[in-house]
């Protein structure tokens, strides 16, 4: 038996059936994958024969050039394996059920590749056998490394930004101590009404337009209230019912905030 089964050919000088050959060709391929199940000779036989059709389809996978030093053909081996365990004749001719199996363990090894240099921790959960029209090319390979490339982007940045708003919160929870209130207690001091998130933040913006009254509220740790009342227009009572939000908002926006005055930017 020939020692390639792409471009050889057999004892009785057929050529040997290939991923690319006629549909006749491929039964005997199909025949000797069911056969390697269940002979340990066969099935080294078979892979030895295979060995060009597998490197082939962990290239196509990979976008370059593998060879048997590569960790792609590990797991392109395995992969072919994992076929053949998994292959019955109703799925179809072996080889192109074959590499899709193998293309998409070289996909996820790429997956878990990147994701590991980026440190993120990653669970592909592995690939089923699916429909082998659902190929994953040499396109959908680069689509997917630009795609787990984006994610990893997104998820630093995410965490740069929690970090950031973190921090922020830790800062303005001290600032506001000052003031006989912490951050978390603005949940509870938060308008609720239309009319009254109006109110105050016709209330805030005054406030932050006047260099006086935000240099009295931080030195005397004190709302002005009577004269933001009157600069404002906004009733007395809803200032003071609201005054650590009203506070804590002028506070958040005349300082070095950008995280958390994301939040509140409608306030200016």
């Amino acid at each position: 038996m020939s020692t390639d089964l792409i471009g050889k050919q057999t004892e009785n000088g057929m050529n040997a059936p290939s991923y690319d050959r006629q549909e006749s060709d491929l039964l005997g391929v199909n025949e000797r994958a069911v056969a390697a199940r269940s002979s340990s000779d066969e099935l080294e036989a078979f892979i030895k024969d295979s060995r060009n059709f597998i490197l082939k389809q962990a290239s196509a996978a990979a976008g370059r050039f593998i060879t048997d030093s590569d960790d792609e053909w590990s797991v392109a081996l395995v992969a072919f394996t994992e076929a053949l365990n998994a292959y019955e004749l109703s799925k179809g001719n072996f080889y192109p059920f074959a590499s899709v199996v193998i293309k998409r363990r070289v996909v996820d090894l790429m997956r878990k590749d990147l994701r590991r240099k980026n440190e993120i921790p990653t669970d592909t959960g592995g690939a089923e056998f699916l429909d082998p029209s659902e190929d994953p090319s040499p396109a959908l390979s680069s689509e997917v490394l630009k795609s787990e490339r984006r994610l990893a982007e997104e998820k630093e940045a995410e965490r740069s930004r929690s970090e950031e708003i973190r921090d922020e919160i830790e800062e303005l929870t001290r600032l506001f101590s000052d003031f006989g209130f912490s951050f978390m207690d603005l949940t509870e001091c938060s308008p609720k009404a239309g009319k009254t998130k109006d109110s105050t933040r016709l209330a805030v913006r005054t406030l932050l337009s006047s260099p006086e009254m935000m240099e009295s509220l931080k030195e005397k740790k004190v709302l002005p209230m009577k004269e933001l009342s009157e600069k404002s227009g906004v009733s007395r009572k809803i200032i003071d019912r609201h005054r650590r939000y009203v506070i804590a908002c002028a506070l958040i926006l005349d300082g070095n905030y950008p995280a958390v005055a994301g939040y509140i930017d409608s306030m200016k």
